[in-house]
């Protein structure tokens, strides 16, 4: 059988035991018998449970991304397809080295100092989600009992798994101490007077994201009048309600509110075809014909006039509203700016 596998294919062999060794092709993933390695790091190890048969202790620690993501994370995708009874997620599995001092003194899988501690550990977490329950802001008692149990019954199982004494959790009667706990602390009369800080706290929020909004549109409103006067210091990167571009005139360059500029006669020859398209209420697209403006090509023509030009959307408001602030509005409508196409 090959050592050196694919990234996945580590964590599936070891999972059967299928070889004695195999590593990754970078070397970073790879296992020794029982133990699975992340760099030098053990993450898991299986170990034979009190009826012999294989038992999965993963690591329940935090480390890198790459060892988190890539690693135990396919460790634990193929211990659902291995040879494997159980898996238990715990600080202690028996291995150390790397970053994964805290075994130093428990590498004897067989030591009970091994599982006292991981039965502690699950103790610790089912003792401090006891602790958070009354101090939950809405309580939920199927909730409160299930987050119980998810601590309660792995530990249980591995006591099982080991043969050691079953933990005495009693999760129904701790969940009902929470909760007498949690219901004097909220009375109606405190949870309505939480309900009317809060309400008043979302009003104020709201009060301010109104304000807010308001100067931010008067402050968009300012920019966008000093630009279209042809201020040349008002910086105004703006589009209109549908998401058009904003035109100026300055001398003989038609400026467009998101950096674009052309020759003014560029634009009045396009201005000219527009129209065209318009009063015939026919949409043009640009198909090996074209309407040079500068340096730009216009791309298409809606039959009410709005086109498309690169990344600008021109709507027919603006471009009216430019046209008659220069007298254009009864200028003649014409095809005269489409090019044919080149042979």
């Amino acid at each position: 059988m090959p050592n050196v596998v694919a990234n996945r294919q580590v964590a599936h062999i070891w999972a059967h035991q299928a070889q004695d060794s195999a590593r990754s092709h970078n070397g970073n993933f790879w296992f020794e018998g029982r133990k699975l390695y992340s760099y030098s790091t053990p993450i898991a190890h299986l170990v034979p449970g009190v009826d012999g048969e294989l038992i999965a202790l993963v690591t329940a620690r935090s480390y890198s991304v790459t060892t988190n993501g890539k690693h135990i994370g396919p460790a634990h995708s193929a211990l659902g397809y291995g040879r494997v009874r159980k898996t238990f997620t715990v600080p202690f599995i028996g291995a150390f080295g790397g970053q994964n001092r805290g075994d130093r003194n428990l590498d004897a899988v067989s030591a009970p100092e091994i599982h006292a501690a991981n039965l502690e550990a699950y103790l610790a977490d089912y003792t401090a989600t006891v602790e958070r329950l009354p101090r939950k802001r809405d309580y939920d008692r199927a909730d409160a009992l299930a987050s119980l149990n998810r601590i309660a019954n792995p530990a249980c199982d591995y006591a099982e798994a080991f043969g050691l004494p079953r933990p005495a959790y009693d999760t129904d009667a701790d969940e009902a101490a929470a909760f007498r706990i949690w219901s004097a602390r909220n009375t109606p009369e405190r949870i309505a007077a939480r309900l009317a800080r809060a309400e008043a706290a979302a009003a104020a929020k709201a009060a301010r994201d109104a304000r807010d909004a308001a100067a931010r549109v008067e402050r968009e409103r300012t920019l966008r009048e000093a630009w279209l006067s042809g201020e040349p210091t008002a910086y105004f990167h703006g589009r209109d309600e549908r998401g058009g571009a904003y035109l100026r005139v300055r001398g003989d360059v038609l400026e467009t509110s998101l950096g674009a500029e052309v020759p003014l006669s560029h634009a009045i020859k396009a201005f000219r075809f527009v129209k065209l398209c318009r009063e015939r209420g026919e949409a043009w697209h640009r198909n090996g014909r074209t309407v040079r403006v500068g340096h730009f090509q216009v791309d298409s023509i809606e039959a009410s006039g709005d086109f498309v030009a690169g990344c600008h959307r021109i709507n027919w408001s603006e471009v009216e509203r430019i046209a008659a602030s220069l007298d254009l509005l009864n200028v003649e409508a014409s095809a005269d700016a489409v090019e044919a196409a080149h042979v």
